[in-house]
C-alpha cells in the first residue's frame, strides 16, 4: 500500500508530541520540578494527550472521507480526461485526417470525414493518420505544422476552425462546472480543477487569434491572409496543442482506467 504524505502526517504530530513530553525530563526547568509540582505535570500530560488523541482522530476522519470519495474522484478524472482529450482531437483531426466517425468522437459524421480527407488531398498531404491507442502522440510535427500554414489560407477551413474551437471550450468549461462540486472538497483535486482551466484559457486565446483573421463573420469574397497573423495564430495553435496534451496525460494518469495495464495510451 502506498503510504503519502498526508497520511503520515497525524502520527508524525503525535510523535513529535510524545518527544517533547519525555524531553521535560531532561530541559529546564527539569524532572525535579515536574515531580514536585504534580498538578501542573498532570494538566501538560493530559493536555498533550488529548492533542494527540485529535490528531489521530483528524487523520482517520480524513483518510476515512477521502476512501469514500476516492471512486467518485476516479469518475470525474475520466471524464475531465475524455472532454480534453476530444477537445485535442478536434483541433488535430483536420491536419492527419483520422476517421473522428468511426473513433466515436461525438459530433463528427461519415461525410464530415470524407471532406477533412478530401481538403487535405486537395493541397497535396495525403491522410495516413493510424489510431494505435487512446491518446495520441504526434509523430511529425514538422509536417503537421506545414499542414496548418497551408490550411490557414483557406477562409473555409479557418471558419471551421473557429467554430470547432469555440465549441470545444464552451465543452470544457461545462464539464469544469459540472465536477466543481466534487472535486471542490479536496485541496488536491481542486488544484487539478483549476489547471483545466489552463487548457480552456488557452483555447479562448485561440478563438480570438482566428478571429482576427477578419474571415469569419464577414465576406470572404477578396480576403487575402496576412502573414504576421497567420505566425501569430499558428504560434497559438501549437501552445493550446501543447496544454491540450499536458491535461491529457495528467488527467489520464488519475483516471485509473483499468486497460492502462495493457495499454501505453502515449506511446501510439
Amino acid at each position: 500500500m502506498l503510504i503519502t504524505t498526508r497520511k503520515i502526517l497525524p502520527f508524525l504530530g503525535v510523535a513529535a508530541l510524545t518527544a517533547f513530553l519525555v524531553s521535560l525530563d531532561f530541559l529546564a526547568p527539569g524532572a525535579g520540578w515536574w515531580s514536585s509540582h504534580p498538578m501542573t505535570a498532570g494538566a501538560a500530560s493530559a493536555l498533550i494527550t488529548f492533542i494527540a488523541l485529535g490528531l489521530l482522530l483528524e487523520g482517520a476522519l480524513k483518510q476515512r472521507e477521502a476512501a469514500k470519495l476516492a471512486p467518485i474522484l476516479t469518475v470525474a478524472y475520466r471524464s475531465l480526461a475524455q472532454y480534453a482529450n476530444d477537445a485535442g482531437r478536434v483541433l488535430l483531426a483536420p491536419l492527419n485526417g483520422p476517421d473522428l466517425f468511426g473513433l466515436g468522437i461525438p459530433g463528427f459524421d461519415r461525410n464530415e470525414v470524407d471532406r477533412i480527407r478530401a481538403r487535405l488531398r486537395n493541397n497535396g498531404i495525403s491522410p495516413t493518420f493510424n489510431e494505435a491507442t487512446g491518446s495520441w502522440k504526434l509523430q511529425n510535427r514538422a509536417l503537421l505544422k506545414t499542414t496548418l500554414e497551408k490550411l490557414l489560407v483557406d477562409p473555409a477551413y479557418i471558419q471551421e476552425l473557429f467554430r470547432d474551437v469555440a465549441t470545444m471550450r464552451r465543452s470544457l468549461q461545462e464539464a469544469t462546472a459540472k465536477w466543481a462540486p466534487v472535486m471542490l472538497t479536496s485541496n488536491s483535486t481542486s488544484h487539478d480543477l483549476g489547471d483545466l482551466r489552463q487548457l480552456t484559457n488557452a483555447m479562448e486565446l485561440l478563438q480570438e487569434h482566428i478571429r482576427k483573421s477578419r474571415a469569419v463573420g464577414s465576406s470572404t469574397e477578396n480576403w487575402v491572409h496576412d502573414p504576421d497573423w497567420l505566425a501569430g495564430v499558428s504560434q497559438q495553435f501549437w501552445s493550446t496543442v501543447a496544454c491540450y496534451e499536458q491535461m491529457r496525460d495528467r488527467f489520464g494518469d488519475l483516471a485509473a482506467l483499468p486497460s492502462d495495464a495493457i495499454v501505453n495510451r502515449r506511446s501510439g
